[in-house]
């Protein structure tokens, strides 16, 4: 390893060089956000004509890639394993293939599905011995990937914070190829929550307790409760998402991580995606630890932590709690992640909760109002965290605990936190499908 810089400078290469290296057939692994190589990508595009069945997996694209595009069919398919906005905008034109994955079974998704034998991620700058860092994102299976690939391929950018781990690192000598750029480092910064979102967080502040060990999840509504609690006390983080809302909570000093069971002091998250603060934050910072996504969101690991607290979002629920989150009707908006795995580690935590938050209405482009509290889904909906799994859901008119309850107990409660424009056409709705009446309701 003494002789690492001029190993460097051997395997330097431009984007173009390291495309080339990609044969038809290939299976590429990219992981997702920060981790995604954008000039190595666009090289790949200008293969397009050379190449036939080459897989790029990605996920939470930050860039509109060319290989998105409709016309890359069959010569460089893109998969996402969770779509993000681009994913979504590009779908209609036929070259995003969208799946969903339990992220508790990333690294058995790869090994099985994938089965890459070409890795292209973004790095940090090499330390003074040649080690460089996958950065924040690197918890997102490519720890996996690399064991797997036969090709090997880097893009070092100076933003990429050195995010050390035991399995978040790889040396110069382990790597193939090596493009140098200065595209910075994408950001997700967190917005300022709107009134509607406060009024949700304000029904689940209350329910959560100082000590207690919370996950987030992706979204504005999840990241109003997030914020809502920054009076709390001795607060962990153990997250498959670290996001500015969780290290708002850090600045305030909400967050102390002194209670928790699992890595006590120390912030765990998978991946983490947020501000130039944030990312500055878990530079090189040793109160932060990234695990493999499969563990950050591991039912029984997570569990541990006494108190653990979930807080994810959806997209609509049914009457008996049918939690849909990732697509309504056949059209995908987001991905499985790790909400099922995340809401069962708060019931095998001791004290644990988990909360579904979500606004009690929709708006359609067309201007019609729906109420995001049906009857059932929508046909194609999938079910992505079922009614026996599900605790409390709140909506901007309150929360109720769904654990244990009959379906009669499950319609009453959910109706109670539904736009009152739409509680007497769901009462009406019920008793006509079936033999409860309105007394019942």
């Amino acid at each position: 390893m003494k002789d690492w810089k001029n190993e460097y400078q051997v395997k330097l290469c431009s984007a173009v060089e390291a495309a080339n290296l990609v044969k038809s057939g290939d299976s590429i692994f990219t992981a997702g956000f920060s981790a995604m190589p954008l000039d190595f990508s666009e090289a790949l595009a200008e293969r397009k004509d050379s190449l036939e069945g080459v897989a790029y997996y990605g996920c939470l694209s930050p860039y509109p890639l060319k290989i998105m595009d409709g016309s890359f069919k069959g010569h460089v398919n893109y998969i996402t394993i969770f779509t993000g906005p681009v994913e979504r905008l590009k779908a209609p034109e036929g070259n995003i293939d969208q799946l969903s994955v339990h992220l508790g079974e990333l690294d058995r998704f790869l090994v099985e599905r994938v089965r890459p034998n070409v890795v292209a991620v973004n790095v940090s700058e090499p330390d003074k011995h040649g080690w460089m860092t996958f950065g924040p994102c690197g918890g997102m299976g490519i720890h996996t990937a690399k064991e797997l690939a036969e090709t090997v391929i880097v893009t070092v950018q100076p933003s990429q914070p050195k995010v050390p781990g035991d399995f978040n690192t790889i040396h110069v000598s382990e790597v193939d190829a090596i493009i140098e750029t200065d595209v910075p480092i994408p950001n997700l910064p967190g917005s300022e929550p709107a009134e509607l979102e406060n009024q949700i967080a304000s029904h689940v502040a209350p329910l959560v307790e100082d000590g207690s060990t919370i996950q987030v999840g992706i979204g504005g509504l999840p990241g109003a409760v997030a914020l809502s609690l920054a009076d709390k006390k001795d607060l962990g983080i153990h997250t498959e998402m670290l996001t500015d809302a969780m290290y708002h909570l850090v600045k305030t000093g909400a967050v102390t991580g002194s209670r928790k069971n699992r890595y006590p002091g120390k912030i765990v998250y998978g991946f983490a995606a947020g501000s130039n603060e944030l990312l500055e934050y878990l530079d090189d910072n040793p109160r932060c630890i990234i695990r493999p996504v499969s563990e950050t969101v591991d039912a029984h690991l997570c569990g541990q932590n006494d108190n653990f607290v979930s807080i994810n979002t959806c997209l609509m629920t049914s009457i008996t709690g049918q939690i849909a989150s990732e697509a309504i009707n056949y059209t995908q908006i987001s991905g499985t992640g790790g909400q099922l795995d995340l809401v069962r580690a708060a019931r095998n935590s001791r004290g644990g909760k988990s909360f579904i938050v979500l606004a009690s209405t929709r708006t359609l482009k067309s201007g019609e109002r729906l109420s995001n509290i049906s009857l059932g889904l929508p046909p194609g909906s999938p079910v992505t965290t079922p009614r026996t799994d599900v605790e409390y859901v709140a909506t901007e008119y309150g929360v109720v605990n769904l654990r244990y309850k009959s379906n009669l107990e499950r319609a009453r409660a959910l109706i109670s936190i539904a736009h009152p424009d739409f509680r007497d056409e769901l009462r009406a709705g019920l008793t006509q499908a079936t033999h409860y009446s309105l007394d019942d309701l």
